[in-house]
């Protein structure tokens, strides 16, 4: 008799890059304002220490190809970067309807180009769309999307270094 066929190994768990953000010239790092909740604004506030030690200040960046990344809040697997609102000036806010949303809608996708020096400038990443990242004292603190990469490149407010800090488990089912 012939033994029975073993089960198929399983693919292995891709383990997303789990990271603190914060601005280029500046000890400031990404926060969700008000914690790890439904429409949490992106905001800057504190220093590294506070950071590690704040589960809304850590993200986890999931690759979904061609370049683009959700990027998820690292203490709720339902809560994804969005960008919220009106074309220009857009928000970037959590958004509740988890990875298979924040995978197929523009909105919540986001590429992260490498500008040398260990900074990296954050495009939305849809199709025709010149929305970058800014950080905005006069919006709040908060993060929000302006147009133009040129405007990117020459600001400070617009440029960011991402820290890896570890990885997270996550079957990419």
């Amino acid at each position: 008799t012939l033994a029975p066929t073993p089960a198929p190994t399983p693919a292995p768990l891709a383990a997303p890059r789990q990271v603190i953000i914060k601005v280029s010239d500046q000890d400031l790092y990404m926060t969700a304002a008000g914690g790890s909740v439904f429409t949490s604004t992106m905001k800057l506030q504190g220093d590294r220490a506070s950071a590690l030690n704040t589960p809304s200040s850590q993200f986890v960046l999931e690759d979904i190809g061609g370049g683009k990344f959700i990027v998820k809040v690292s203490d709720n697997d339902d809560l994804y970067w969005h960008a919220w609102g009106a074309l220009y000036n857009w928000p970037i806010k959590l958004h509740n309807n988890g990875r298979t949303y924040a995978s197929s809608t523009v909105y919540s996708q986001f590429e992260f180009e490498d500008i040398g020096s260990g900074k990296v400038i954050i495009k939305m990443a849809g199709p025709d769309m010149d929305l970058y990242a800014h950080f905005s004292p006069s919006d709040y603190d908060e993060i929000r999307l302006r147009e133009g990469r040129d405007i990117a490149l020459a600001s400070s407010s617009a440029q960011f270094v991402v820290e890896e800090v570890g990885y997270q488990i996550y079957r990419m089912d």
